[in-house]
């Protein structure tokens, strides 16, 4: 294995990314390296989505297997079950508890947890109900030769047969530990993995007040095409607050603004992702709004500062050590200034 930085060159080789927008993302980014090397044509390397890159490495080594689910096919199974199941009968509606299953299921295979550890250890009634569907659903699938997206990674991680020659994974972020089983897993069948990492920036941090929200976006949008207008190949994510609300409106305002360059809107809500995330509460940190909780999560969040395990450790011990005073009850500006949490 390998980490370094890219520098536009794969050789066909598949550059493997978080989602559909990040694929866009590095197309962008990788075909700014051959411009800045003055190249006028070149052949563009496969960058593709890690979820759609799992299906195909699963196609390819059980082309005859079982039948892979679309989303709402699961969803239709999940809300039979639900629906057929004690516990659902006393369900006012299946479709709710049907999309909390579904995405429980993913959570507790992205974490390698066997949902018969669920029923052991906890009593709450909510939560054997749950493992109930999950037996329910996992014999369904198998005996009429299905699977669903959820399960790719631990069925992949058991098959033996068609390893990739060699692919590049760019910037998946913080990996769940199926995801890192399989890599490890696809490694030591003879697979080459190379890791490839976002090339370092500077961080600095401005805050500016504006009237109204509209105000707000047309003015991050100059300052957008300002940089872009001096070159460089970067990427530039604005963060807006409810866009999933507005965003026609926000898309016709960075039309107008940002005249020659092409604009992509991402609806997913920003804390689903853990880097957006961890920038976000990076931002909150230095706002008035930042309490304990904020710095809490700075300070145990694995996306910054040291990866030396003997720094986080440090780190951790310091959010507990915090945790118990009293200035963990005030702002977080309050106990800065006021409350001796400068001296730590």
């Amino acid at each position: 294995m390998s980490n370094r930085r890219p520098n536009g060159a794969s050789n066909r080789r598949p550059i493997v990314v978080r989602h559909a927008l990040a694929a866009r993302q590095w197309e962008l980014h990788l075909a700014a390296t051959r411009l800045a090397a003055a190249e006028h044509a070149w052949i563009s390397p496969p960058v593709i989505a890690y979820r759609a890159w799992t299906e195909q490495l699963l196609i390819e080594r059980e082309p005859l297997g079982a039948a892979l689910l679309s989303p709402l096919q699961s969803d239709a199974l999940w809300r039979q079950i639900i629906a057929d199941s004690p516990a659902g009968a006393a369900l006012m509606s299946d479709r709710g508890a049907a999309s909390w299953a579904a995405e429980a299921w993913s959570a507790i295979h992205d974490w390698r947890i066997e949902s018969a550890s669920l029923r052991n250890r906890l009593a709450a009634t909510d939560v054997r109900a749950f493992a109930d569907w999950c037996d329910s659903y996992r014999t369904t699938l198998a005996d009429r030769g299905w699977i669903d997206r959820a399960q790719i990674e631990e069925r992949l991680a058991l098959l033996p047969g068609a390893i990739p020659d060699h692919a590049i994974v760019a910037d998946l972020g913080e990996p769940a530990p199926a995801r890192k089983h399989l890599l490890a897993q696809l490694e030591a069948e003879g697979g080459q993995i190379e890791h490839w990492s976002l090339p370092a920036t500077g961080r600095v941090t401005y805050r500016s007040p504006w009237p109204d929200e509209r105000t707000e976006i047309l003015a991050a949008a100059s300052w957008a095409q300002d940089r872009l207008d001096r070159g460089g190949g970067e990427r530039i994510a604005l963060v807006v607050p409810g866009l999933e609300k507005r965003a026609g409106e926000v898309a016709r305002l960075l039309d107008e603004a940002m005249i020659g360059y092409p604009v992509w809107l991402s609806r997913a809500p920003a804390d689903t992702d853990a880097l957006i995330g961890a920038a976000l509460t990076g931002i909150e940190l230095v706002s008035p709004r930042a309490t304990f909780a904020t710095l809490s999560r700075w300070l145990r969040s694995p996306l910054f500062g040291s990866t030396n395990p003997t720094v986080r450790g440090a780190r951790a011990a310091l959010e507990l050590k915090l945790r118990s005073q009293v200035g963990s009850q005030l702002p977080l500006l309050t106990a800065y200034r006021r409350g001796g949490l400068a001296t730590h």
